[in-house]
C-alpha cells in the first residue's frame, strides 16, 4: 500500500506470501512504488518498520534507503526517487 502523504510518498506495507520468500519479489514491489512515487511527481517515499524485524531494515538499506530515525520500537526510513 501507497498514500501520499504531505510532501513525500509513504510506503505503508508490503506482504509477500512466505512461499514466495527470498525470490525477489519484495524487492520487485518497492522498486515498482518508488517509480509510482516519482511518476506522481514526488521526490521522496518513506516506510516504517519494526526494530523486531531487522531483516527488513537491512534489505531497505541495501535498496538505498537510509534510516532518518528510530522513535521506540520503530525505524523510519527514507528514499530520495
Amino acid at each position: 500500500m501507497l498514500v501520499a502523504q504531505g510532501e513525500a510518498m509513504k510506503l505503508i506495507n508490503i506482504a509477500v506470501h512466505p512461499e514466495h520468500s527470498g525470490k525477489g519479489v519484495g524487492r520487485i514491489l518497492i522498486a515498482l512504488c518508488q517509480t509510482e512515487a516519482r511518476r506522481q511527481g514526488y521526490q521522496e517515499i518513506r516506510f516504517c518498520s519494526h526494530v523486531a524485524i531487522p531483516e527488513n531494515i537491512d534489505l531497505y538499506q541495501d535498496l538505498g534507503w537510509q534510516e532518518a530515525a528510530r522513535n521506540g520500537n520503530v525505524v523510519s526510513m527514507t528514499k530520495q526517487v
